[in-house]
């Protein structure tokens, strides 16, 4: 029988805007009461498109709580909630004396998720909070330069920090309950934009720091250090005769040959390609094979492409779609990633479904989103009216996910860096690898793959043979979780699918991260990262309105023209995908292990990266009748509009870029008061804001007048969202910037290379532990695994000469 797994909690939302909205609605659709507490006049952020759903399944309160009676009756209902989600700057947090040491003196068990942009301390704690500025500010719009050939950063348009704090604060939020379930402790949950964002950075930390140690192997210019201008030939975009473009997602070799085998690629030339990166003729032959992947595409229409990428069954291949069209894709709609229900206001409303598939667990949509202050007397009621359970307290401070055990049976990114992150909140992670390895360790030498191994414990068993299929089964009766992200098929063939997982391990949480969904027409069909972009559409909204649109003169262009084109397409289809799906799958993995530790109950649950992708579009991922139109990148990826985009400035040695986010006509009179100061002779009035074209041309010439570092301090000051975009990359922000540091964003661990710092956990506990554990080399831990299942050592050896296992 399926439930309603937070069926009984009663939330609280404290927060502003959709990153905090999302994370209450999800928890309203697997059966939690949530009260959104609003300020007079509603939440500001009500005026997005997206508001109508991430406001569902909601009761809305107004309260001042800057007046004593609207306080005292939030204190009112502290008493009886189990949870509060409070999305603001810590500046905020504690002028509304709202803070977690605020409200714990009203309920002692209170579970607390702060979420802030940048943490709570450094300078930039009280920086306005938006994705937008914690891109310019971290350094992730110089990352995205290289979509654009000119000089400067690259305005970021996919929410994928907003996207990733979501989950984690869902996350963090379960696993604070999965403790509670065993103390009765609440506790504090600290979760930042700037924190979630490290998610998606796997090189540039390690590279900032091995350039140091070896710049010939790790430098700019190295084997390694190089991020290749154009894709990968396994990743080639191509333009086809009708003037769609076709991504491929073809890394594993045996993928990369059929898509060669369909293209009539010379397997000559394809071994060479293969050969060292100093081979005299390496680029050479790559450009080459590039160069008839790219004519060829272009001689037949996508239809003929896809039928035989479909036919051949061992390709991986998507036509590029906007988000309004993905909105129609078959697998999208029959996996249920996509769901209808209705509003009173806004009529019928298509948007994202559930986070996944659960076996056992039934998310629905319970009421459409209130009306400002549409709260009942009944909700009111249901919180005066709990009781939230009570265990004898252990006063022990460990992780929260100590004493489960997951087994990993995945590769490359999406599912491993999910284990990976319940590793760092202290669940045992045994990875089975095969003999020869993860796929993904051969690629960069490790650099990508040394943080989705981080914490874990790595197992190489063949798992073909007979006495290595034995050690699987043996692992699965001590395991609480298992997620692999083989094709259908597979997990059938060596026999750790759920149907036969259960029969031995009947509380078993069973999750499969897979690349369509089980349904559908590419259910058996393979898949990869940039699959899920060019599907969902986040590709070409980066890559600007041009693309976007398809109002590019493509029979004009030259090879060498198309190939430039498939290059922005492919960067701005950057490698976010992945972890896009990782913090969907965690989240599902922890909502499953809190069901199995309050229920006893195992399931299956399926996660699918279109599903999990469509979260991170969801402020364009929906339709409803009369919907705004969606915003749009200029074609110089600046930015939306004038009041959004990035403004070169003065030169000076360091920068020269800054980003301006002026969100509503209160926030322009007081931007062109505070310009109309510091340049009188500036023209730009409050009437241009209806006048873009002026606004844009006034805003620039003010700009160019003086430094971007002089801009920031004059308009953070004033409370005007102005940052400096082009300090410094990633990776050196990770590693060296003081607010990095006040904040503690990576820890020291041990690598093959020596002592390195990796990114820190990304959810922070006041009462639990998190760890910051250091990568596992290939089968380093085989022989202490099996010792544990009871094998002895003359065993051991005698299946590693058999070949069955392999050791470090």
């Amino acid at each position: 029988m399926k439930s309603s797994i937070f069926h009984g909690l009663n939330v609280i939302d404290l927060g502003v805007g959709p990153v905090a909205g999302l994370t209450s609605m999800v928890l309203a659709d697997f059966g939690a009461t949530v009260l959104s507490i609003e300020k007079p006049g509603g939440d500001k952020f009500r005026t997005m498109g997206s508001s109508p759903i991430w406001m569902r399944g909601k009761e809305s309160l107004v309260l001042n709580l800057k007046t004593k009676k609207d306080k005292a009756q939030l204190h009112e209902l502290l008493n009886n909630a189990d949870i509060v989600i409070c999305a603001r700057s810590p500046q905020q947090q504690h002028a509304l004396s709202i803070e977690y040491q605020d409200l714990k003196i009203y309920n002692k068990n209170l579970i607390y998720c702060s979420i802030t942009g940048f943490g709570r301390k450094g300078k930039f704690a009280n920086y306005p909070g938006y994705d937008a500025t914690i891109s310019a500010v971290s350094g992730r719009m110089q990352t995205l330069a290289s979509i654009s050939k000119r000089e400067g950063p690259s305005y970021s348009i996919i929410p994928v920090a907003s996207h990733a704090t979501v989950f984690n604060a869902l996350s963090g939020i379960v696993a604070a309950l999965i403790e509670k379930q065993n103390n009765n402790v609440g506790q504090l949950i600290e979760i930042s934009l700037l924190k979630s964002l490290m998610l998606y950075d796997f090189h540039e930390l390690f590279l900032n720091q091995l350039e140091k140690k070896n710049t010939q192997l790790y430098g700019p210019k190295s084997e390694f250090g190089t991020i290749d201008k154009n894709p990968a030939l396994s990743y080639q975009p191509f333009l086809t005769k009708d003037n769609k473009w076709i991504q491929t997602g073809n890394l594993v070799e045996r993928l990369f040959l059929a898509f060669a085998n369909e293209m009539k690629l010379d397997k000559e030339m394809i071994t060479k390609s293969n050969q060292s990166f100093h081979h005299p003729d390496f680029l050479k032959i790559k450009e080459e094979l590039r160069k008839t992947i790219i004519e060829s595409g272009r001689n037949k229409p996508a239809s003929f492409w896809m039928k035989k990428f479909r036919d051949n069954g061992n390709i991986a291949a998507e036509v590029y779609l906007s988000t309004q069209n993905s909105l129609k894709q078959k697998d999208i709609k029959i996996n249920k990633n996509i769901i209808l229900s209705k509003d009173p206001h806004y009529g019928e409303i298509l948007q994202a479904g559930f986070i996944g598939n659960f076996s056992k667990l039934k998310p629905k949509i319970k009421k459409p989103a209130p009306l400002i202050n549409e709260h009942s007397e009944l909700t009111l009621k249901k919180f005066k009216m709990h009781s939230t359970l009570t265990k004898k307290t252990n006063n022990s401070k460990d992780a929260p996910l100590k004493g489960i055990t997951i087994l990993e049976i995945a590769s490359v990114i999406a599912a491993p860096l999910a284990s990976s992150m319940l590793a760092d909140l202290g669940a045992r992670v045994i990875k089975i690898e095969p003999i020869t390895g993860d796929p993904f360790r051969s690629y960069r030498d490790e650099i990508p793959i040394t943080k989705v191994n981080a914490g874990k414990e790595s197992i190489a068993i063949d798992l073909k043979s007979k006495s290595g299929n034995s050690i699987l089964q043996k692992l699965i009766l001590k395991s609480n979780l298992i997620i692999h992200n083989n094709r259908p098929g597979v997990a059938e063939r060596l026999n750790f699918d759920y149907k036969s997982v259960k029969k031995c391990n009947k509380e078993i949480v069973y999750v499969w991260v897979n690349a369509y969904g089980s349904l559908g027409p590419s259910a058996n069909r393979p898949g990869a990262h940039p699959i899920a972009g060019a599907v969902l559409g986040g590709a070409l909204r980066q890559a600007g309105i041009k693309i976007h649109n398809n109002k590019i003169a493509y029979n004009k262009l030259s090879t060498a023209e198309i190939t430039d084109l498939a290059r922005k397409i492919h960067a701005a289809n950057e490698p976010s995908p992945d972890p896009n799906t990782s913090v969907v799958a965690a989240t599902s993995m922890i909502f499953g292990l809190y069901a199995q530790v309050k229920a006893k109950q195992g399931q299956h649950i399926e996660v699918n990266m279109l599903g999990a992708n469509s979260y991170t579009q969801f402020h364009e991922f929906y339709n409803y009748k009369n919907r705004k139109s969606p915003e749009q990148l200029d074609n110089n990826l600046l930015g939306i509009s004038p009041f959004n985009r990035l403004y070169k400035t003065k030169k000076n040695n360091n920068n020269q870029w800054i980003l301006l986010i002026i969100q509503n006509f209160q926030e322009w009179k007081k931007l062109c008061s505070l310009i109309q100061q510091k340049d009188p002779k500036n023209p730009v009035e409050n009437k241009h804001f209806k006048n873009k074209k002026l606004a844009n041309c006034y805003l620039e010439s003010f700009f160019l007048k003086f430094t971007a570092n002089n801009l920031e301090k004059y308009f953070i000051k004033n409370k005007i969202n102005c940052t400096v975009a082009d300090n410094e990359n990633f990776g050196s922000f990770l590693m060296n910037n003081q607010h990095s540091k006040d904040n503690h964003l990576t820890h020291e661990t041990k690598t093959k290379w020596g002592k390195i710092n990796r990114h820190s956990p990304v959810i922070n506990f006041s009462h639990s532990k998190t760890y910051a554990n250091p990568p596992m080399s290939l089968g380093q831990h085989t022989k202490k695994i099996l010792l544990e299942l009871g094998y002895s050592k003359a065993t051991i050896n005698k299946l590693v000469s058999k070949g069955s296992i392999r050791g470090s």
